[in-house]
């Protein structure tokens, strides 16, 4: 039996909200494990992309992830890397005699584009109104597992829409298509089950670079949080201190004394009173320091993510041997041979001796 073909279409244009598309494709990935699969992803795409991609392959699943509206449908990318939108209509001929079992339209309001489309597919599954990206991450990742195991579409949509409420997610969710209760996958396990990737050096560099942007966006969420509580707790400190120097140390006394000033003397002392104020001023001032450190250690994470990145931007002008430790820390990566595996502190092991690497 021919493998399941799909065909997975993202984009995220400039100027729209970021999406985590290489998680969800990391999700599908893993769930099509033990599946004789021929994917194809069309990353970044624009209408040409989709129209040759359509006409030039047979296609069982048609995925979408990306951006879309009510009134315009799916929304791809121009030649500048702008919002270019395929309405209903439009995809509709597209997938004229295209023999599609199954479109996935994974992105906000598609239910009216998914009703156009209704005809041309055995089935669609779409969207009421906008979607949450963890939702959409999770009806990827369990649709295909359960495809996978030789459910219908019917079935398979069930049980991720169940696990997206069990989550706590808002479920937005429809399908439908004359074809709800077929299976896309055999009955029997296939002898050779592999996953095949199309363009597979492109995709894992693509895939790659859209992991470390997610990866290097976070880190810069917590460094400027990091430097923020530096710059509180700082300052706390420092009022703290100026107040000790600037107000009579009696008086500060006495607003302790409220608090049963001759119990603390009783068994403290003097001195030792003194001593609780001072550290009392020192504890934020300390606890700055800590966090200053660590902001400094998420500024080192940082440049390092950047300099992967750029390595696996400039991955064609490396020496063979680079490529191949690159390609490496990729798979990784991409398919969790390494589950300790953390890209935040790999850069150092691209130049890892050849045999410490093997």
């Amino acid at each position: 039996m021919d493998p399941l073909k799909i065909l997975f279409v993202s984009s995220n244009p400039h100027w729209t909200q970021r999406l985590d598309l290489g998680d969800e494709m990391r999700g599908l990935l893993r769930s099509l494990r033990g599946q004789d699969v021929e994917l194809m992803p069309l990353p970044a795409a624009q209408r040409e992309d989709l129209e040759f991609a359509l006409t030039t392959n047979e296609i069982d699943v048609l995925h979408f992830s990306g951006h879309a509206t009510e009134q315009d449908g799916i929304i791809l990318r121009d030649i500048d890397g702008m919002e270019e939108s395929i309405s209903g209509p439009d995809l509709r001929e597209l997938l004229k005699d295209k023999n599609v079992k199954l479109a996935i339209l994974n992105a906000c309001s598609t239910e009216a584009t998914a009703k156009d489309i209704c005809e041309q597919v055995g089935a669609v599954i779409g969207t009421t109104k906008p979607l949450d990206d963890r939702a959409a991450k999770q009806m990827t990742k369990v649709l295909y597992a359960e495809l996978g195991a030789g459910r219908s579409i019917d079935e398979a949509f069930r049980e991720a829409t169940a696990s997206i409420t069990n989550d706590g997610l808002d479920n937005v969710y429809v399908h439908a298509g004359r074809e709800t209760a077929s299976t896309l996958t055999p009955d029997l396990p296939p002898e050779n089950p592999r996953v095949r990737i199309r363009n597979q050096a492109f995709f894992d560099k693509f895939f790659f670079i859209s992991y470390l942007d997610e990866q290097i966006n976070n880190l810069k969420d917590r460094v400027a949080f990091n430097r923020r509580v530096f710059i509180g707790l700082f300052a706390i400190g420092v009022v703290i201190l100026g107040l000790i120097w600037s107000v009579n140390i009696d008086k500060i006394k006495m607003l302790v004394s409220f608090f049963g000033k001759d119990r603390m003397d009783l068994y403290l002392g003097e001195p030792y009173l003194d001593s609780l104020i001072a550290i009392g001023a020192g504890i934020p001032l300390l606890l700055s320091f800590f966090q200053n450190r660590l902001s400094i250690h998420s500024n080192t994470e940082l440049r390092s993510l950047t300099q992967l990145k750029q390595l696996a931007k400039a991955a064609e002008d490396l020496s063979p041997d680079m490529q191949t430790r690159l390609q490496k820390l990729m798979d990784q990566c991409i398919n969790g041979a390494d589950e300790s595996y953390d890209p935040q502190f790999g850069l150092h092991r691209l130049f890892e001796s050849r045999d410490q690497s093997a």
